[in-house]
């Protein structure tokens, strides 16, 4: 039971962030490094508790940073393969969608793996995969759909499938031995 809470409380703590919505978008990898850190404290027994929350903000900005300034590579690669193909607009709203919709979680779970010594199994491999997944519906669900994006934010719902992704791979000794 402790562990399902553990897995469960972080995401329900980064849901409670819909009902706030004028947070700053530089706000949101703060928000999630701390909750990931906190939640996982007891990973690292070698560390100070405070020491592995910095960390864990210090890689969630970091991975912040590296989705948020990927997408100018990636818009010009996407310029230079499909200008015939594909106006500035589609260029654009693929750009924002590569860049923080993939190239991120695929960075976040790659750094968290390694702050967290965790080893790469099945249930790794599948949890990211359906993560991508969910992040990547949940994407097109706003854009296609056309939610106002500023009444609901689309990276609170990024958070919340990314937080229960990391907190099951944290936890899957504990899962797998029950």
């Amino acid at each position: 039971m402790k562990d399902l809470s553990n897995i469960t409380i972080p995401s329900l703590v980064c849901f409670s962030l819909f009902f706030f919505p004028k947070i700053s978008l530089g706000i949101y990898p703060l928000i999630f490094g701390f909750i990931i850190g906190l939640f996982n404290v007891k990973t690292i027994k070698k560390l100070h508790p405070l020491f592995i929350i910095l960390l864990s903000i210090i890689l969630s900005y970091t991975v912040f940073y590296i989705s948020y300034f990927s997408m100018i590579p990636i818009g010009f690669l996407l310029n230079v393969f499909f200008e015939n193909v594909l106006n500035d607009e589609a260029i654009g709203v693929l750009v924002f969608f590569i860049s923080p919709y993939i190239i991120a979680p695929l960075i976040m779970f790659y750094f968290y793996k390694l702050l967290f010594k965790i080893s790469t199994t099945k249930l790794v491999k599948t949890v990211i995969i359906i993560s991508v997944f969910l992040i990547v519906i949940q994407w097109c669900f706003f854009y296609y759909l056309k939610i106002n994006i500023n009444s609901i934010n689309s990276f609170v719902g990024w958070q919340i499938i990314m937080s229960l992704g990391i907190q099951i791979i944290t936890s899957q000794k504990r899962l797998i031995k029950e």
